[in-house]
């Protein structure tokens, strides 16, 4: 299943920059394992490819609002 691509890696470590944030900082503040948030934004930045499981999904979800707002 394809939908529109998510930004890439780089741009979503470039917006959390500009909002103070790092990864990690984003992962523990939301309540996620930092390699997982690391994980998810490796395998689904800059794809097409939709995330199966539902943590994923909530993780990129929980970043696209947190850099666009």
């Amino acid at each position: 299943m394809e939908t529109a691509s998510w930004a890439t890696k780089n741009e979503v470590i470039g917006r959390l920059r500009m909002a103070g944030l790092s990864m990690k900082d984003f992962a523990v503040e939301e309540g996620y394992d930092p390699g997982t948030v690391r994980k998810v934004v490796s395998r689904y930045a800059g794809s097409k490819r939709r995330p199966r499981g539902a943590l994923a999904l909530q993780i990129l979800n929980k970043l696209r609002s947190r850099v666009s707002g």
